[in-house]
């Protein structure tokens, strides 16, 4: 993020994981559902946030690709 687009922010695990409460479904293959809260430190892109969340997403997809992960999901 920093390079390629000139953001830097720091990340907190929220949610059930944040608690150590993950779940697995016994003989199951699912995955975990983890939850991060972003803060951002620097942005060029302060004001325009729907682009800021649309370089998350492509810098999430380039760092797993070729992993077993799933490409992340918008929730919201």
């Amino acid at each position: 993020m920093k390079e390629r687009f000139n953001t830097t922010f720091q990340f907190k695990l929220i949610g059930s994981g944040s608690r150590h409460l993950v779940i697995k479904i016994k003989g199951g293959n699912r995955g975990y559902d983890f939850d991060f809260n972003f803060i951002l430190q620097k942005s060029d892109l302060w004001h325009n946030p729907k682009k800021l969340k649309e370089q998350f997403m492509i810098a999430i997809k380039e760092a797993i690709k070729g992993t077993a992960y799933s490409y992340p999901e918008d929730s919201t």
